[in-house]
């Protein structure tokens, strides 16, 4: 007697990773640093310099921001177009991506 659930194969569509850009399940997200750390970019008054974390230091961000910026994604940043996602590599993430230094 075979025992458990069987479930269909899910693939992702591309519809499904604007939809999710756009409304992201977790909106906005916080991480404590558990050592000093060193953040590559948002310091400075430009923003683009490295930014020092202290242990213990509280640090939040807003995914549903992140996913809207122009300067990635373009001035229409905050339309569906499912298309937007048809070049990328699976499993790809752009160094210039705000998830860049989430993920790395």
């Amino acid at each position: 007697m075979k025992v458990g659930f069987s479930y269909p194969r899910f693939r992702q569509s591309n519809a499904d990773d604007v939809a999710l850009r756009l409304h992201p399940i977790v909106p906005i997200n916080t991480r404590i640093a558990i050592v000093d750390t060193i953040l590559p970019l948002g310091g400075g008054a430009d923003g683009k310099s490295p930014v020092f974390v202290p242990a213990g230091t509280l640090v939040g961000y807003q995914i549903y921001v992140m996913q809207r910026r122009k300067d990635i994604y373009g001035e229409d940043a905050d339309e569906f177009r499912p298309e937007r996602w048809e070049m990328l590599r699976p499993g790809y993430v752009c160094p210039t991506s705000p998830w860049f230094s989430v993920i790395h």
